[in-house]
């Protein structure tokens, strides 16, 4: 029987305590979205007038039943004597008694029922300036109740890591799609393979006409860095006039054969058989060496006009202007035969291309989102190509001096150059570009296709030429800033 009697009264103490924080709490807070109304609300008299939805977005926080409508609140609510919402006044000519606390209730209401001050409701904020509220309906600096920490700005920069960081890697889309595409100064590095080396020779066999050791497809042109920069300056709406250089390219390469038993034979007396066991220079050597080495600059003044389609995202401009272009190169092929009296000879051909013309070109951009472009250019021109070349040849068994040969011609040439690019606006000077370039020249002289393999160890056997008909291919990626004042 005590037992019971216990049971109940337990059971008792655990519901009286369930009324009065219930009461407590219906007090001293108000109902957040999505919650039951309680009080006065629901149509049961209550001391404490509920919160609405509708809180934390600058409405009447709230609604009891009596006198004023509560616009925006769900049913029909009335303002009774002492009570004001925020951000709104009563009725022209209409007071409404003793003065009120931010929420409605009169001043010193929560002192007098004993609630802790922080644990009140945060006042309201009304619809000022966006730029002041975190999205969610608290100020700027606030907790804000109504996601209970777990989405609004503020909120989520109170954790370890702000997913809104990301923002700063987002591209700058200011002026959106229709932003004209211009830059002031532009430079990147560019790094570029040459395709084409030359024609295909064999210059050593291994014995008397024996096995190809050495051969002008050994040596190799591969990706080599360069630079350029270009600067634009505005005429008018749409038009400018573009400057730009592109260079500091230096290809290189170098293949050897090497035999202990000096068996190499040269090009030159036909791999030892014209005359018969060839030069002491050249032939029964134990090194021949090949090097070829080769750059480029150009410098170009261009004007260009631009346009837009009328939906904004794309646009593009055509261009015309002047380029002019130098092309220098070496090639040089080495002989030691050390069994011969030490013998050996030194070989260097130079070539020279001085391309000078107009050319005509266009760019086409579109706009992915704002911030994002990609875009493809191209332009070619016709070209006057002053060509040279100078040989240079010396040798242990010359007593006279060294062969010196040079000859110079004009000629044609073609240029195309086309580019693939990709922008990332990061702010509004700055922007980064990446992208692969292609480079097309045509009526070229190349030192190693204006090499001569006759002998100049026999007179007359020589005869001066000049070789200006080669093309060459080059491609590779690019990357760089653009700046924008």
């Amino acid at each position: 029987m005590r037992i019971r009697r216990s049971w109940v009264l337990c059971v008792l103490t655990i519901t009286a305590m369930l009324i009065a924080v219930h009461g407590a709490r219906a007090q001293s807070y108000p109902s957040y979205p999505g919650e039951p109304v309680p009080g006065a609300y629901a149509g049961i008299p209550s001391s404490t007038p509920p919160m609405q939805p509708g809180y934390g977005q600058g409405a009447p926080q709230y609604a009891p039943q009596g006198s004023y409508a509560a616009p925006g609140y769900v049913g029909v609510a009335s303002m009774p004597p002492g009570y004001a919402p925020a951000g709104y006044g009563p009725p022209p000519g209409v007071a409404y008694g003793p003065a009120v606390g931010p929420y409605g209730q009169p001043v010193g209401y929560y002192q007098a029922q004993g609630a802790d001050p922080q644990m009140a409701p945060i006042p309201a904020t009304s619809m000022g300036d966006p730029a002041m509220m975190n999205g969610y309906g608290a100020p700027e600096g606030e907790w804000c109740p109504s996601c209970q920490g777990q989405g609004c700005r503020m909120c989520r920069g109170a954790g370890d890591f702000d997913l809104n960081l990301l923002q700063y890697l987002l591209p700058y889309g200011a002026g959106g799609c229709g932003a004209q595409r211009w830059y002031d100064v532009n430079a990147e590095w560019i790094c570029l393979k040459r395709d084409n080396i030359g024609n295909e020779l064999v210059f050593t066999t291994d014995g008397l006409n024996g096995a190809p050791v050495l051969r002008m497809s050994d040596l190799d042109f591969g990706h080599v860095s360069g630079f350029r920069t270009s600067m634009a300056v505005q005429l008018s709406a749409g038009n400018n006039i573009e400057g730009g250089y592109m260079g500091t390219f230096n290809w290189a390469s170098m293949a050897q054969a090497v035999s202990n038993i000096h068996n190499l034979f040269s090009v030159m007396s036909e791999y030892g058989t014209a005359p018969f066991n060839g030069f002491d220079e050249t032939d029964r050597a134990g090194v021949h060496r090949i090097e070829y080495s080769s750059g480029f600059d150009a410098f170009e003044l261009n004007y260009r006009r631009r346009w837009m389609a009328p939906n904004s995202r794309v646009q593009g401009s055509w261009m015309a202007g002047a380029r002019y272009l130098y092309m220098a190169e070496d090639f040089k092929y080495v002989t030691q035969a050390p069994i011969n009296n030490g013998a050996q000879m030194y070989y260097q051909c130079s070539t020279m291309n001085s391309m000078t013309g107009g050319q005509l070109g266009a760019d086409l951009w579109l706009c992915v989102i704002p911030g994002i472009n990609v875009g493809i250019d191209g332009k070619a021109g016709l070209f006057g190509n002053r060509t040279k070349q100078q040989t240079h040849i010396d040798a242990t068994t010359f007593t006279a001096g060294p062969v010196v040969e040079e000859m110079s011609e004009g000629t044609p040439a073609l240029l195309a150059e086309s580019n693939v690019t990709f922008l990332w606006r990061i702010n509004q000077n700055w922007t980064l570009r990446a992208g692969y370039m292609f480079m097309w020249m045509d009526g070229l002289a190349l030192a190693s296709d204006n090499f001569n393999a006759a002998p100049p160890f026999v007179a007359g056997q020589r005869v001066v030429n000049l070789h200006n008909n080669t093309h060459v291919f080059y491609h590779g990626g690019t990357a760089g800033l653009e700046w924008q004042w």
